[in-house]
């Protein structure tokens, strides 16, 4: 994880820096990642959150707006 943070490195990128599987690779960072998400103080200190809109609108379209209901902004 603090490979991936301070080079900003992916998943596929470790594995095959490791010379493994992707899956290897995810299985242990998302049990690192469901660790962390149980810590309450993983926000302290944090004061204001950004959002890309982008990615935001890409959530969106993909999960929340039903097909039929899609339309350009």
């Amino acid at each position: 994880m603090a490979q991936m943070r301070r080079e900003n490195a992916s998943v596929r990128g470790v594995a095959r820096q490791l010379r493994v599987a992707w899956r290897t690779v995810w299985t242990h960072v998302e049990a690192e990642l469901q660790r962390r998400e149980q810590d309450p103080g993983r926000f302290d200190g944090v004061e204001v959150l950004g959002v890309d809109e982008g990615m935001l609108s890409l959530w969106l379209t993909r999960f929340l707006i039903p097909p039929g209901r899609r339309g350009v902004s």
